[in-house]
């Protein structure tokens, strides 16, 4: 006996593929690169003349700077946008930023905020909503048999930038670049060595 088309299979295919990409796209989580490649508010930090000092950084961090924890995990972020500049300085030889890739310098960002989730991303509550056929059966299906539709939701938490395309990180390393690209320039303002 051949087989029976059954008109519910297309349905069901399309349904369990939105399920599968709903949690897909769950356990990305932060991953907000690949897709995303907008980085005209990046371009515009490095091209403002705007200087931000290492106070003002802690503060927008929300970090204490009389406590010792917090300049720590400062200093953390310091050394790791310090590597990022390094590497940029050695590989490329670069003399200005901009000329950099703009989404090589996103990632980066990107990289650094994912070391340091809570400053960086805020957890928000999300239901996904997903509808699963229930009581399939594609090759034994018999005429007589209902198949069901169940809404089920999943209840999950996505992080979402706390800052959009990560400018604060791009400030910091526009700034180390800007000072290691003039070592005249004294540094003034917070050492962030602990």
């Amino acid at each position: 006996m051949s087989d029976s088309f059954d008109p519910f299979q297309g349905k069901f295919k399309a349904r369990q593929l939105k399920v599968l990409l709903d949690l897909r796209h769950f356990r990305r989580g932060l991953n907000t690169s690949g897709v995303d490649t907008d980085t005209s508010l990046i371009k515009l930090v490095l091209l403002s003349q705007v200087e931000i000092s290492n106070a003002q950084f802690i503060a927008m961090l929300s970090l204490n700077p009389k406590n010792h924890n917090h300049m720590q995990v400062y200093s953390a972020i310091m050394r790791l946008v310090d590597q990022v500049v390094i590497d940029i300085l050695q590989l490329t030889k670069t003399t200005n930023l901009i000329d950099f890739p703009l989404t090589n310098l996103k990632e980066a960002c990107y990289e650094i905020a994912r070391t340091f989730k809570p400053i960086f991303f805020i957890p928000r509550y999300q239901i996904v909503n997903s509808e699963l056929r229930s009581s399939y059966l594609p090759s034994t299906r018999s005429s007589g048999s209902d198949s069901t539709v169940e809404d089920v939701q999943y209840e999950i938490f996505k992080s979402v930038e706390r800052f959009n395309q990560m400018w604060i990180l791009v400030a910091m390393i526009k700034d180390k670049f800007n000072k290691l690209q003039s070592p005249s320039r004294t540094n003034t303002g917070f050492l962030y060595s602990v």
